[in-house]
């Protein structure tokens, strides 16, 4: 086995450990732009230099605008019930998710399904804008068909159409690489609908790979992704958690319908933060929206009389669990906690907003709301987006690439060491390009993702090393320097030097001999006096 090092400074953080950690936390992946929008012959590189880098999952957004037929339509293009099967929607417009399923197969990266928004203008009501359109109220009877048409396309034991001659018009010039987190904009090959005059070819291929994780939206916090966060006649009253539930409601049924019923299914997918504003266009903050979701006010009673009804919850939460048992027999709660303007170690200010270190926030607020309707389940969570802009390209919030790979690294930490925490993300392995239509000088310009392992062209960052082999230091004063490191790709097991080179020396020294878990990760106490840098030697 070649020996590998990583390194890092002799003190990078002071914080303590709580008693319990993760021991066997995944690694999620995700870059939409680079696996969604990737044309087949570029798919299987990237995903196999996931695979090589440590990658666990990868987390695939499956939007449904993209797949619905005549998304931009305002009438149904199929009767009442049709959307739940699969062979009701185009082949053609099939194939990139297949491509995904059958190369993550073939490489060994599980998979995490995310069904979200832009949904088609013919399951939402008439919006108050242009802007919100594929985002306003979308019809949860119309998602849980689509969910179901989607789950038993993937319930392995769905056979794939017969070959065609050509299938790669889906990945032509019509639909440029969207810049996220905006929606991506949609231009679906004419006549690639199935209809009497274009039906789809025989369902005569290999049957397809199966998905077993899954999860409801992206983001129901944000208004790009799901609108209106306020009430549209009266900004004081939450929307979007109460929209988001009937959804999470309407995903657990078509999941259950299409034979994922015992899959891990995970619901929230919250962004960290929200505004300070109420509006129809401003974010809800996470834990606001939490306990919207519940049903639940402030001090975490159930919202009775007319507050319950606007809100369309059980006046004093009678009957609330049984009425949505998603909200508290999914397997896990997802979230992303960015906090790309401050170190990871940084709470944030306002106690409703949650980044990577305010993770016991949000599982206290999950608690409570679950045990106020009688519920002892305590979630644990998923992280399924995370990262750091740099600087270069992103000159406003970016950090200096060394930084960017010492945040990802302490983020690790923070993730590992609550017990209840079950994976750990990156997002983007490439840089965004960014909005062309402003000039150099314009913040705007850097409206994108710049938190890629590498540069939009494809050099590599710091951050592309330490990201599968990673180091981070605790030190107290007064007590030993607790080390924490991983090999994210570690064969199991795995022998580990940790080596100390005081500063001004050339020479290391071995200080202790100890070997990772099972998943790669290793936590250790080290005494150590005066300044230098440690490393940790694998294999």
């Amino acid at each position: 086995m070649t020996r590998a090092a990583v390194l890092a400074l002799a003190v990078l953080a002071v914080s303590a450990a709580p008693a319990a950690a993760s021991r066997s936390q995944e690694s999620i992946f995700m870059d939409d732009p680079k696996i969604v929008y990737s044309a087949p012959e570029r798919l299987e590189g990237t995903l196999a230099e996931l695979k090589q880098i440590g990658v666990d999952r990868i987390r695939v957004s499956v939007f449904w605008h993209l797949l619905a037929p005549d998304p931009k339509s305002e009438i149904r293009p199929f009767p009442p019930g049709a959307g739940a099967d699969p062979r009701n929607y185009s082949a053609e417009k099939w194939d990139r998710y297949d491509a995904i399923v059958t190369t993550a197969q073939k490489v060994g990266l599980k998979l995490l399904f995310n069904i979200t928004s832009p949904a088609p203008h013919w399951a939402t009501p008439s919006a108050p804008s242009a802007e919100t359109e594929d985002s306003f109220r979308p019809s949860a009877a119309e998602y849980k068909d689509f969910v179901q048409a989607v789950g038993t396309r993937y319930s392995g034991m769905f056979n794939d159409e017969a070959a065609r001659q050509n299938s790669a018009s889906v990945f032509d010039d019509c639909e440029p690489t969207p810049n996220f987190p905006v929606p991506p904009p949609i231009c679906p090959p004419e006549g690639s609908d199935p209809s009497p005059d274009n039906p789809n070819p025989p369902n005569t291929g290999p049957v397809l790979p199966r998905v077993d994780t899954w999860s409801a939206w992206n983001e129901p916090n944000m208004p790009g992704w799901l609108t209106p966060q306020s009430h549209e006649d009266d900004k004081r009253l939450a929307a979007s958690p109460h929209v988001y539930r009937a959804l999470a409601d309407a995903m657990y049924s078509g999941l259950a319908e299409s034979g994922h019923g015992d899959d891990t299914i995970l619901i929230g997918e919250t962004a960290p933060r929200g505004a300070s504003e109420r509006a129809v266009t401003q974010s809800l903050r996470p834990l606001h929206f939490v306990r919207e979701l519940y049903c639940l006010n402030r001090r975490f009673r159930p919202f009775t009389g007319e507050a319950a009804q606007r809100r369309d919850c059980p006046d004093g939460g009678t009957g609330f669990r049984a009425a949505h048992p998603v909200l508290f027999d999914a397997t896990a709660f997802a979230h992303h906690p960015y906090a790309f303007e401050a170190p990871p170690g940084v709470s944030d200010p306002n106690k409703d907003d949650v980044v990577i270190a305010d993770l016991g926030r949000l599982t206290r607020t999950l608690d409570l709301a679950l045990g106020r309707h009688g519920s002892a389940k305590r979630f644990k969570v998923w992280l399924t987006e995370y990262g750091y802009q740099t600087d270069p390209p992103d000159p406003y919030v970016g950090w200096p690439w060394k930084t960017h790979a010492r945040y990802l690294a302490h983020g690790e930490w923070l993730a590992y060491r609550h017990r209840r925490v079950r994976s750990t993300a990156q997002f983007l392995l490439f840089d965004d390009s960014p909005l062309g239509m402003y000039g150099p000088n314009d913040p705007r310009r850097w409206g994108t993702f710049q938190t890629g392992l590498k540069t939009a062209k494809g050099k590599h960052k710091p951050a592309y090393a330490s990201y599968q082999r990673g180091i981070h230091l605790i030190k107290r004063r007064g007590r030993p320097t607790r080390v924490f490191g991983y090999w994210r790709a570690a064969p199991g097991r795995t022998p580990a030097r940790i080596e100390f080179r005081r500063k001004g020396k050339r020479r290391w020294r071995l200080v202790k001999q100890v070997e990772t878990n099972a998943a790669g990760y290793l936590l250790t106490k080290v005494d150590v006096r005066g300044a230098g840098t440690f490393r940790i030697v694998f294999g």
